[in-house]
């Protein structure tokens, strides 16, 4: 994946537009969908005194998708992906298209829209005074008064989408910037989507699931043939008037669907209780229950207005939400809690291997902590910090009762890399859970623990995609080459060590999962190894989505996938012995290596595949 920071146009570059020549100056930040600078051009005024001709700084957005595309001095490249960039560099110029199609005090303005270095580019006013969720950051959470007409702003902006039939899919503090007068503007309309006056998209391209705390749970399983699903905004204005009264971020909504809508934390902060009802209205995790169009949410609003208290709140709450203190009956299954982790138990997991599960989960600790990073034009911001949990030096003794259940023939399970993916992905599939093998800056050891010949302890390294292992009794880093004539890597005895990503679960059965950032809807995700997965949507199986969890990319679409594991393509001698997977379609088989993403090797069809046996 490249490095955001490293792909941003240099300082003094020149765009030259359709109407105006801009300078870059520096970046000011990384959208969804592209890179943002602020610029200055040279603008001509004409007035009483004449013609004069001065310079102004605009904001100018570049397309340009970290996933997927690189540079060449100035000049975008995409590899083999070009049918997935210019399919969202089309959303790009919709984007565009959209914002210039208004002229509101509360919607920023587009210049112009033009191509360049391979890439498209629009340019739109510069709004100075920074955004909405830094001003909270910096002068704490705003009055009741102020937060009403904060929110009034924002949804007469958000009204004039709707009747244009817009939805902006994204609305979040960090997408509303603040003037030097204290007026807000509603900016980033990379996810924005255009309706007909049937209240159908007009587009193919998906809605996409929106950021953690502002989008519903039904966004990111958004049906086509509902009508124009105003209700998705609205969840939005009201998550948006949360944060803006609390200084908060607003509990995720599967949360809230599941222990209620967090009251008890708004009123200790001396939050009018009418405005906190405001608040969970629009809120609501049934769609049905919410305000049905910004105009009847705003009309509240303007009726409280009048009433609501300047003073600022008596406290602040500067730690994330935790879990609301109200108790409200669940109406989903509830998830299994073990060890801080939340469980969701495939199906097929049997109740013996489920108790053995527990009792490993029950001896992780945390080593550390990730942090979960929303992007806006402008800003990004912490959402959440998870503990990293790790079995450290003592993932064999837990991990092996496992692997000895699973076991058919009467062999005791060796401490292989073949065992070691295998036990990894089960774990994975049984519990839900992101399940991984160490990186090295991961491991942690408590007493020597080294037995049973083996020659060192493996991890992952993310920086070429490749498994490694520190020799146990020199300590130099060894590569691992997996391939016919390297038998060490698949018999050697390996020590390994177990980690947890996250408390909870990142895709569940019913298709919606938490990202922190844009997933395109689909069908289905199931991992396949070292916290990577694969996609479904209706009966196809694919590895790509720039915005999924993880950023490989096959070049077309299977009707199935395998995990990550080690294969043996038949052919001369031996064949050949691969880390990577399996991809079917029809009597068509594909592998693909796993080298700092999947590289096809060979296709064969089935009747090919049993002649090159002959000759293994």
């Amino acid at each position: 994946m490249n490095n955001p920071n490293d792909n941003a146009l240099k300082p003094n570059t020149i765009l030259r537009g359709h109407s105006y020549t801009y300078t870059i100056e520096k970046k000011l930040g990384n959208g969804t969908f592209g890179i943002t600078y602020l610029a200055n051009t040279r603008i001509k005024l004409v007035g009483a005194l004449g013609e004069v001709e001065t310079t102004i700084q605009v904001a100018i957005k570049e397309f340009f998708m970290h996933d997927i595309n690189g540079r060449e001095g100035n000049r975008v490249t995409c590899g083999s992906n070009a049918g997935i960039y210019y399919n969202y560099k089309h959303r790009f110029f919709r984007e565009a298209q959209n914002l210039s199609k208004f002229n509101h005090p509360h919607i920023v303005k587009v210049l112009e829209t033009f191509e360049e270095n391979d890439t498209a580019y629009f340019a739109m006013e510069f709004i100075e005074g920074g955004n909405l969720n830094d001003f909270i950051k910096n002068n704490g959470d705003l009055s009741d008064h102020e937060a009403l007409k904060a929110i009034l702003q924002i949804g007469e902006a958000l009204s004039l989408m709707h009747r244009n039939k817009i939805l902006h899919l994204d609305l979040k503090p960090q997408n509303i910037m603040r003037r030097r007068n204290g007026e807000l503007v509603l900016i980033d309309f990379g996810l924005s989507k255009q309706f007909d006056i049937n209240g159908e998209p007009e587009s193919s391209t998906h809605i996409g699931g929106g950021t953690i705390g502002y989008a519903p749970i039904e966004q990111a399983n958004y049906r086509k043939g509902n009508g124009f699903p105003a209700t998705l905004d609205i969840y939005a204005l009201g998550a948006t008037l949360f944060k803006i009264l609390t200084g908060t971020i607003p509990p995720e909504a599967s949360e809230i669907f599941n222990d209620g809508f967090p009251t008890d934390i708004m009123r200790k902060m001396g939050i009018n209780d009418n405005i906190i009802q405001l608040t969970s209205w629009a809120m609501e995790p049934m769609k049905a229950k919410r305000p049905q169009s910004v105009e009847e949410f705003l009309s509240e609003v303007k009726r409280l207005l009048p009433t609501a208290s300047q003073n600022k709140h008596p406290q602040t709450v500067t730690t994330p939400l935790k879990q609301s203190e109200q108790s409200a009956t669940p109406t989903i299954p509830i998830l299994e809690k073990c060890n801080g982790l939340q469980i969701r138990w495939n199906d097929s997991c049997s109740e013996n291997k489920k108790q053995e599960i527990r009792e490993l989960i029950k001896h992780m600790q945390i080593i550390g902590h990730n942090n979960q990073i929303i992007y806006s034009e402008y800003d990004s911001e912490t959402v959440v910090s998870y503990p990293l949990m790790s079995l450290c030096d003592k993932t064999w003794q837990w991990v092996y009762p496992l692997l000895l259940s699973g076991n058919t023939d009467g062999i005791p399970p060796q401490k292989t890399i073949r065992n070691i993916l295998y036990i990894t992905q089960q774990l994975e599939r049984c519990t839900g859970l992101p399940f991984r093998i160490a990186e090295k800056k991961e491991l942690r050891f408590t007493n020597s623990g080294i037995f049973d010949n083996i020659i060192g302890t493996l991890y992952y390294s993310t920086q070429d995609s490749s498994f490694k292992y520190t020799d146990c009794n020199t300590g130099d880093i060894k590569n691992i080459e997996i391939n016919s004539f390297s038998f060490a890597a698949l018999a050697g005895y390996f020590d390994f060590q177990l980690v947890c990503d996250r408390p909870t679960s990142i895709y569940s059965e019913n298709g919606w999962f938490d990202v922190p950032y844009t997933q395109e809807r689909v069908d289905e995700i199931q991992p396949i190894g070292f916290g990577l997965y694969k996609i479904r949507a209706k009966k196809r199986w694919n590895i790509t989505s720039p915005q999924s969890p993880m950023n490989r990319f096959l070049p077309e679409y299977y009707e199935n996938i395998t995990e990550i594991n080690i294969y043996n393509i038949p052919g001369p001698r031996f064949g050949y012995t691969y880390l990577g997977i399996k991809a079917q379609k029809g009597d068509t088989t594909s592998f693909y290596q796993f080298d700092g993403g999947f590289k096809l090797i060979e296709s064969y069809t089935k009747e090919e595949l049993e002649m090159r046996k002959r000759f293994t």
